[in-house]
């Protein structure tokens, strides 16, 4: 006898099933995979939200260590008015001490030549050095203690008010001797007074 073979389930009905259970699968893996794609946006714009939270705070905690450290923009400007002002005030007094000592050395340079007549030294010096600088004779040995004797008169003028030059006590001391002098140029000799 023959069997009989049997076929288990019917393919034409089968492959519908399949066909359905496949394509609402689909449709369930397609929402599924929008879903987590969703979820990943989510999680990551919840990640971006939480940096700019962090970036926000590091922002205001460096706003208040500014702030603590200089003061509010007002402040500053407050401090530099004042300090330009502290200048302005400063450049003033210079201004008005360059101009008073202008005019002590004007009124010294004219209290001095009360005192002392500088060009009366200066041609005796000058007198002194080309005598220095000139044959040995009698005439020039008196020339050389004229002009000596009037750089004394000036020096003596200027003792007496209490006031010393070095230029006109260096050529008190010299002697007349022509092969020694040393003076040079007298504009190149210091002037001042002590």
């Amino acid at each position: 006898m023959g069997r009989r073979r049997t076929r288990m389930g019917r393919r034409p009905r089968s492959g519908k099933r399949l066909e359905s259970w496949i394509a609402a699968i689909g449709a369930t893996a397609k929402e599924l995979e929008q879903a987590e794609s969703d979820q990943l946006t989510l999680d990551e714009a919840a990640k971006e939200l939480e940096q700019a939270q962090l970036a926000l705070d590091k922002l205001r905690r460096d706003l208040k260590g500014f702030e603590a450290r200089y003061g509010t923009l007002a402040e500053i400007q407050a401090a530099l008015e004042q300090r330009r002002g502290q200048i302005k005030l400063a450049e003033a007094e210079r201004v008005e001490r360059t101009a008073m000592e202008a005019a002590a050395r004007v009124n010294i340079d004219t209290d001095l030549a009360k005192m002392c007549d500088r060009d009366a030294v200066l041609k005796a010096a000058e007198t002194m050095r080309r005598i220095q600088h000139s044959r040995p004779s009698s005439a020039n040995r008196e020339r050389f203690s004229e002009a000596q004797d009037a750089v004394r008169r000036e020096a003596k003028r200027l003792a007496d008010s209490g006031f010393a030059w070095a230029f006109a006590d260096a050529l008190i001391d010299i002697n007349y001797n022509p092969a020694v002098f040393m003076l040079g140029r007298v504009d190149a000799v210091s002037d001042g007074v002590r």
